[in-house]
């Protein structure tokens, strides 16, 4: 590792000789103020078709990053004890990220870890190396899975579609989500009576179609219990113009509920070619449905060693890409069980342990917070927190045991009222052992500027989000169109 990259830099602040190669953009270092750091680190960044970038080092105290294009690195700092790694650590597009992660190594093709040393709570950074499982991730990183290195930094993860600006899980907000430029469609999975998988969230019917007027015998039966032609039936977009009037329109009205095979689709139509984040959602109630998942996506050329490739002509540059990469579908689940199937089902997909706090698949909270009779549910929910680090350590280890390649937070989000609010399962110390570990971080489900600020400057590698357009706008990824040209242009 030192022989890679830990040599030091000249500690005046002249430029150094950029490699062969190397883009002519790059950022001098700064401190963690973001105040130009004389003598700090001079990085450079291969062009953008490098899978590498190389980088130089210098001054005791110099807390650096920088970026390049898309891609991210990070440079190596010393002290008289050894090489520590910069607090402020990554950079995409020029926007800080990653304040608190303390990690060393090579980046490659936007993947921000090679091991990852975190500072203790209160504590300075830990020197490289007094970890021997963490120097050994990081030695390996070579032969690291390519699919999860493969997963974008930052990554767009639109929740059950562009769901702010049209009804979840319905063709609208899933066009709409991937034509503004989502890395990822995300989607909850359930099976029919007659054994279709189709898109929904809520484990009934009731919330987000109208199954009071066409089977209002069974309005509170499980979706398991209806064929795919009774759910059909429904209308799965009126009710979104009865609650949200200000964002209605006609053609949402009719909008039925999707299969995965409709989604998959959708996802591989457009000029995007976003990847898909699929959840088996209570998989209790659908055995075998790991099983049936991997057949469908290797069925279908989403995963297995005849997976889809870009065509020749496919511009990268201009368009999303990671439905053709090696990073085109993640797993999720909240289901322990469920995510050791499909670890046994599909080894080589990345898989994601979802994280809530209580209950029987939850982290165990910290019981001493009680809710106040007058307290509202997200303002309590907000003040909620683990047991333990031990208690959250405990599923970091349970995530790497089976596999997974990361976990995915909830988060306290400023608008405290919103039905997304939950305890942050995304502190500061949490994502530095989530890092320790090698995990990629997502959080779940931000919608506002400040609250994108404030969880990718702790550090998060992605963010489930109902309002795609926000967060590609946040992260310098402006759309070409306008939501209402996007759902115009498909008849909404």
């Amino acid at each position: 590792m030192r022989s890679a990259m830990g040599q030091s830099a000249s500690l005046d602040d002249r430029p150094q000789e950029r490699p062969a190669g190397a883009s002519s953009r790059y950022r001098h270092g700064r401190d963690h103020s973001g105040t130009r750091n004389r003598g700090a680190c001079q990085l450079f960044a291969t062009s953008s078709r490098d899978r590498v970038g190389t980088f130089l080092s210098g001054m005791s105290n110099g807390a650096t990053f920088g970026a390049c294009g898309r891609y991210v690195f990070t440079c190596l700092c010393h002290s008289s004890e050894g090489p520590f790694v910069c607090p402020g650590s990554s950079a995409r597009n020029g926007r800080r990220v990653r304040r608190q992660a303390w990690s060393v190594g090579r980046y490659t093709e936007g993947r921000r870890v090679v091991g990852c040393v975190p500072a203790d709570a209160t504590g300075p950074g830990r020197r490289f190396g007094t970890d021997s499982t963490t120097k050994e991730r990081a030695m390996r990183h070579d032969d690291e899975d390519k699919a999860a290195r493969a997963i974008p930094e930052q990554a767009v993860i639109a929740h059950r579609g562009a769901s702010r600006d049209a009804p979840e899980a319905t063709r609208a907000a899933y066009l709409l989500a991937r034509d503004l430029g989502a890395d990822y469609l995300e989607a909850d999975l359930q099976r029919t009576r007659d054994g279709h998988l189709i898109v929904l969230h809520d484990t009934t019917l009731e919330r987000t179609t109208d199954i009071e007027t066409v089977f209002p015998e069974r309005v509170a039966d499980p979706v398991s219990t209806f064929s795919l032609a009774e759910i059909k039936q429904l209308d799965a977009g009126s009710w979104f113009n009865k609650a949200h009037p200000s964002r209605a329109r006609p053609g949402y009205a009719g909008l039925q509920i999707l299969t995965l095979d409709e989604l998959r689709e959708i996802a591989e139509s457009g000029t995007h070619q976003p990847g898909l984040y699929l959840e088996t959602k209570a998989p209790e109630l659908f055995p075998g449905i790991e099983a049936e998942l991997a057949d469908y996506l290797r069925r279908h050329g989403w995963i297995g060693d005849d997976a889809r490739r870009a065509p020749t002509d496919f511009d990268r540059e201009a368009h999303v890409a990671v439905g053709y990469s090696a990073g085109r579908v993640v797993l999720q689940t909240f289901a322990r069980d469920s995510l050791a199937q499909l670890a046994e089902r599909m080894p080589d997909t990345p898989k994601i342990l979802l994280l809530g706090l209580g209950g029987k698949q939850g982290i165990a909270a910290d019981e001493s917070i009680v809710q106040r009779a007058d307290e509202p549910d997200a303002v309590f929910r907000a003040r909620c927190t683990v047991a333990s680090s031990e208690a959250y350590d405990a599923f970091l280890d349970y995530a790497v045991a089976r596999g997974a390649i990361g976990v995915g937070a909830s988060t306290v989000r400023t608008d405290l009222d919103s039905v997304y609010s939950y305890a942050d399962l995304a502190r500061p110390w949490m994502i530095a052992h989530v890092h320790r570990r090698g995990l990629h971080l997502h959080v779940y489900t931000l919608d506002h500027a400040t609250d994108f600020q404030r969880y990718i400057e702790r550090g998060v590698d992605g963010v489930f989000t109902n309002d795609p357009l926000a967060l590609c706008q946040f992260v310098d990824r402006s759309p070409a169109e306008t939501i209402e040209t996007i759902l115009a242009r498909h008849g909404h």
